[in-house]
């Protein structure tokens, strides 16, 4: 007697199970192509009208306006040190910005929340160079409202800060399609042997 009572209610939990995964399977797609449109959204108006003016703090806990930043490049990178692909990264945008002698800056944001391990980190980088800024964003403030979700991404802009590309993930920013794509960017000759 007692399992056939037991049956309906099970059979109910069951379709109740059921509906209420493909409600949230439902919801959860409509939320992801509402972040989409935003994000296609936001890259179209950086596209047109720039990035717009951000307040931050760098590592040494100064203030940071991104108006201050005048080269004629600007390399907007997001990264954390417990991101693999972002270490490999960091030294090629290092060495990168060196060699660009003030036409390209660095302003790498970090994501680290353990403060002292991303300064250990940079200890191992020759990061004293006027062209690159460091600044900390532990609670993803500034990541989010720019459209960044992973690690390491890059947005690479122009004298009037308009987007001029999106990258995400590792690149080596040192290599000779990236120089040349770079020095494309000032209208410069090219040479064949960088």
């Amino acid at each position: 007697m007692k399992n056939k009572k037991i049956a309906p209610l099970i059979f109910v939990i069951v379709v109740v199970g059921v509906f209420y995964f493909i409600y949230r399977a439902f919801i959860s797609e409509s939320l992801q192509e509402s972040q989409i449109d935003q994000q296609i959204e936001l890259f179209e108006k950086m596209k047109s009208d720039g990035l717009k003016e951000f307040t931050s703090q760098t590592i040494s806990n100064q203030e940071f306006h991104f108006s201050s930043v005048s080269n004629p490049i600007v390399i907007l990178n997001f990264w954390a040190s417990w991101c693999g692909p972002c270490v490999e990264e960091f030294p090629s945008l290092i060495k990168m910005v060196q060699s660009f002698k003030g036409q390209v800056a660095l302003v790498a944001v970090s994501l680290d929340t353990d403060e002292d391990q991303m300064k250990e980190f940079l200890k191992s980088y020759n990061t004293a160079n006027a062209n690159i800024f460091l600044l900390k964003d532990p609670d993803f403030q500034l990541a989010r409202s720019l459209g960044t979700y992973k690690l390491p991404e890059s947005y690479v802009l122009d004298n009037k800060r308009i987007l001029l590309r999106k990258i995400s993930g590792s690149v080596n920013w040192s290599s000779k399609e990236m120089i040349h794509y770079l020095k494309s960017l000032f209208n410069q000759p090219v040479k064949q042997n960088d």
